[in-house]
């Protein structure tokens, strides 16, 4: 018969406790390991799904730029059309209707002075201010053709905004 001695219990004792300990850290481990590869593959598909965002954030873009600058082309060609319309518009009032400025120190040539234009007032006598296409007033040709080049780039401008808020 074989006797346990207390040196024998406590050694079997520590044993036994080793190797709970070390089959509860092998536990652990295998738990910790498997935790860190399901985090793994979490952060893998977190990292897919941002890729493909990001792609489709790039094609949209793309998308929209491309429909910008379609719009910014068809409003190009749209404001040089007008603005040439426009241009020979002013250039017909400035030959046909304006009244022209004196030159310096010109009182000759193709000049209509307001006193030629048969307006004597510029207030009847109801107190009624005259209709606007009676009142003739002397411009420079410069400051016409400026006008007219400034208000067809704003019009084209506005267009274009009111075409992207469409779209």
């Amino acid at each position: 018969m074989i006797t346990v001695t207390p040196r024998h219990a406590i050694t079997a004792g520590i044993l036994v406790m080793l190797i709970t300990a070390t089959a509860l850290q092998s536990w652990r481990l295998d738990q910790s390991q498997r935790r860190n590869h399901a985090f793994a593959e979490t952060i893998a598909k977190i990292r897919a799904a941002q890729a493909h965002a990001a792609d489709r954030a790039r094609l949209a873009k793309h998308d929209q730029e491309a429909r910008y600058r379609t719009l910014a082309e068809r409003t190009n060609q749209h404001a040089e059309q007008a603005q040439a319309l426009a241009m020979a518009d002013a250039r017909r009032f400035i030959d046909d209707i304006r009244v022209r400025c004196p030159e310096n120190g010109s009182s000759s040539g193709n000049t209509r002075t307001y006193a030629q234009t048969g307006i004597t007032e510029s207030i009847d006598r109801s107190g009624k201010t005259p209709q606007l296409a009676q009142i003739l007033i002397p411009l420079p040709e410069e400051d016409i053709l400026i006008c007219t080049e400034n208000t067809m780039r704003l019009t084209a401008l506005q267009n274009w905004s009111k075409d992207i808020q469409k779209n």
